[in-house]
């Protein structure tokens, strides 16, 4: 299943092109994100741009309590490290997921590309 989210902002400094994957493969069949109802886009870091960075990726996993609220996000890798972490978490944490009544967990992988 693939999520694409594509923002422009205001800022010419902001502008990115967000893809979003989610990748449940490595858990069991109950630990499965449900269907998101409200994304958030991070936003691509004044500071990427100035040094040239045109790109980056991040893998997360996610925690979802049974009301669809982010309740944990954790890095698990980032390309480079710790640029667009901060972002990407924060951007996160205000998801939120069809409510199932249980907790749930899953891993995303974030592909985050300037649009300059």
């Amino acid at each position: 299943m693939y999520l694409e989210i594509s923002k422009r902002w205001v800022r010419t400094w902001l502008p990115a092109l967000v893809v979003l994957v989610v990748c449940n493969a490595a858990y069991a069949a109950d630990d499965v994100l449900p269907k998101v109802v409200k994304k958030v886009a991070p936003y691509f870091p004044e500071d990427a741009a100035k040094r040239g960075i045109k790109s980056g990726v991040i893998v997360v996993h996610l925690t979802v309590d049974g009301d669809g609220k982010v309740t944990a996000v954790n890095v698990l890798n980032s390309e480079p490290p710790k640029l667009f972490d901060k972002d990407v978490t924060s951007a996160l944490s205000k998801w939120q997921f069809e409510a199932n009544g249980k907790v749930s967990n899953g891993n995303l992988k974030i592909v985050l590309q300037s649009e300059d």
